[in-house]
């Protein structure tokens, strides 16, 4: 039998010492090599998808900087050319990487809203980069609840479902208490005092101004005097105000008393159409429908309008004085547009932002009406 000296066991052993070294080395040397090598690939990544990224969004920046320089030199606000915007453009964007190629910029929308979308991509990533402008700033006064041109004040059980925009300051009064606040977002262009914490959403302050949309009346004119519902003097306007009360009735009706009071009561009193008063219109009861939601406003004042009474209104109510809520139950679906003075939102009020009553803008100022701001950018992603 053949025996196995201890020095030959000693050596066999300290070359399997050394081979188990050697393993758990290579085995060390290969993980950390695989997580550098990972780590290598993911910044690789991160900075090939920067450089389409930036390529992306410097097309988009690049059209979007032509079209409101075009735009505003033309000063193609009227909405009949607005369209001509639309199509492809090619960005004069120099690229500095071979691996990044860009595709023409689409420009897309009808008036007044346009996309501006540009696609950049390698063999790894393709990024999207889209900016959304309106040609017509001043429509935005339509998306919110509550647009005050003036200051805006809120106390007491009042509220408001949606957002509101002051382009001066936005006070919210809780000395008399109440439960009453924003359901929504407020942004003026002033300052806000939220006594009481009575905004739902976010606040924001210092925001660029809107300027209030103008409302073209001649429709309206036109409609009231086809049908006889236009009152050109006061002792009409008052025979009228009797008619109304605790009646249904159809279609325009316009008051054309610069400086005198129009008051239209009665809690069963019913109007499908729309209410026009050049002068000051105190409303103490009723419901109050639009008839055409698409092109129409339910109330239009050229002077203040207050209410006093229980007054439900469906549309959109335009005030160019001062809007001020009293007495009574007041309740309001669609939005509140104050071109002038400062609107008091105080009692039992009840807004609510209804889009199935807020007009298009462009039949609410009429073909002709521009803007003299410039296209404003208002939204930025990444797709």
């Amino acid at each position: 039998m053949n025996k196995i000296s201890k020095q030959s066991q000693s050596g066999i052993i300290s070359l399997l010492v050394v081979l188990g070294v050697g393993l758990f080395a290579l085995t060390v040397v290969l993980t950390v090599t695989t997580g550098v090598l990972s780590e290598f690939n993911k910044n690789h990544n991160t900075v090939s998808g920067d450089k389409v990224f930036y390529a992306s969004e410097a097309a988009v920046k690049d059209v979007t900087r032509d079209f409101i320089a075009d735009y505003t030199a033309n000063r193609a606000y009227y909405i009949d050319y607005a369209g001509a915007f639309a199509g492809t453009y090619t960005p004069d964007v120099t690229l500095n990487v071979n691996d990044t190629t860009l595709a023409d910029v689409e420009v897309t929308g009808t008036w007044p809203f346009y996309e501006i979308k540009s696609k950049g991509s390698n063999l790894r990533t393709t990024r999207n980069v889209v900016q959304k402008l309106t040609v017509y700033s001043p429509g935005l006064a339509l998306d919110f609840a509550v647009f005050a041109n003036d200051d805006l004040t809120m106390q007491g059980n009042a509220t408001v479902n949606g957002d509101v925009f002051s382009n001066g300051d936005i006070e919210f009064d809780n000395n008399g208490g109440g439960s009453g606040g924003v359901n929504g977002d407020a942004s003026a262009v002033g300052n806000i005092d939220d006594d009481g914490d009575k905004i739902s959403g976010t606040t924001n302050d210092g925001v660029t101004h809107i300027d209030p949309p103008p409302i073209d009346l001649a429709p309206y004119l036109t409609e009231a005097t086809g049908a006889g519902t236009y009152y050109d003097n006061i002792g009409d306007a008052h025979t009228a105000e009797a008619q109304i009360k605790n009646n249904d009735s159809t279609g325009t009706l316009y008051f054309d008393v610069p400086g005198e009071e129009i008051s239209l009561e009665g809690n069963n009193t019913k109007v499908t159409g729309s209410v026009v008063v050049n002068g000051d219109l105190n409303l103490k009861g009723g419901t109050y429908t639009v008839g055409d939601a698409d092109n129409d406003v339910a109330v239009y004042v050229s002077g203040d309008l207050s209410f006093n009474g229980n007054v439900t209104i469906n549309g959109v109510i335009y005030v160019e004085g001062t809007t001020t809520f009293g007495n009574g139950n007041v309740e309001l679906n669609g939005s509140l547009i104050s071109v002038g003075g400062t609107v008091y939102i105080s009692g039992n009020v009840d807004i609510t932002f209804d889009p199935a009553y807020i007009p298009d803008v462009a039949p609410l100022i009429g073909g002709a009406a521009y803007s003299t701001t410039d296209p404003r950018i208002i939204l930025w992603r990444e797709e």
